[in-house]
């Protein structure tokens, strides 16, 4: 589970099904289903324009 608050930041790497354009600078992330725990709020969530970033080298 993620305490998502409002304004509160989160780090993490996305994996995506395939190759993105090398054009592609920021991509939306959609949750589809968001539970609220008795309270009133949205079925489900986008967050815009995520800045996209390669990922360092792996060490060998």
């Amino acid at each position: 589970m993620i305490d998502a608050r409002p304004g509160g930041v989160r780090k993490g790497t996305i994996n995506f099904e395939s190759q993105l354009p090398e054009s592609a600078t920021t991509v939306p992330l959609n949750f589809v289903h968001v539970f609220v725990m008795g309270l009133d709020g949205p079925k489900s969530i986008t967050v815009p324009d995520i800045t996209l970033k390669p990922l360092a080298a792996s060490p060998s």
